[in-house]
């Protein structure tokens, strides 16, 4: 069940959210010690390393940071479509009440950083953890991704998130 959560919010995204280029909607800082493998390298890995369908599947840019996958890419959103991340959240939320049946423990929070929201949606399932997350658009342009790893690196992992989202700058 949980797979076929994760397939179908990410084809929703998909479909839903226009890629627009990185350029137009601001600048950002990667973080050190990026593994710039190829798509073929990175599946495997994560052939290896997980159970579960990857946080960063589908994501225009995905790298390796030691045995964590952190991915990113920028969209644009139809005005008909604009909503709130407020919003989306309580959508979110009637997900994570069925999720809380299984062994996947799940929270969604919105956080703030330079002045830029960002919905983040934390999934724990047994060793593993996947992380989303999705900015508030500025001007119908925002930023999304995710980070997958082993909950013994969930320290790194939450410091390479947190730097990332503190270093995104929109230019609009």
């Amino acid at each position: 069940m949980k797979t076929t959560i994760a397939i179908i919010t990410s084809v929703i995204l998909s479909i839903v959210f226009q890629q627009a280029p990185l350029s137009e909607i601001g600048t950002i800082k990667l973080p050190v010690n990026l593994d710039h493998s190829d798509g073929k390298q990175i599946a495997a890995f994560e052939k290896v390393n997980f159970k579960y369908l990857s946080s960063t599947r589908g994501l225009k840019h995905i790298y390796k940071i030691g045995d964590i996958l952190f991915g990113f890419e920028d969209f644009s959103r139809p005005e008909k479509l604009a909503g709130s991340l407020e919003d989306y959240k309580e959508r979110i939320l009637g997900e994570v009440e069925s999720i809380e049946l299984r062994k996947t423990k799940e929270t969604v929070d919105i956080i703030k950083h330079n002045n830029t929201k960002f919905l983040v949606r934390k999934a724990i399932r047994e060793d593993e953890c996947y992380y989303y997350f999705m900015s508030d658009t500025r001007a119908g342009a925002g930023i999304r991704g995710g980070i997958q790893f082993k909950k013994a690196d969930q320290q790194k992992a939450e410091k390479i998130l947190n730097d990332f989202l503190k270093n995104i700058q929109f230019n609009k």
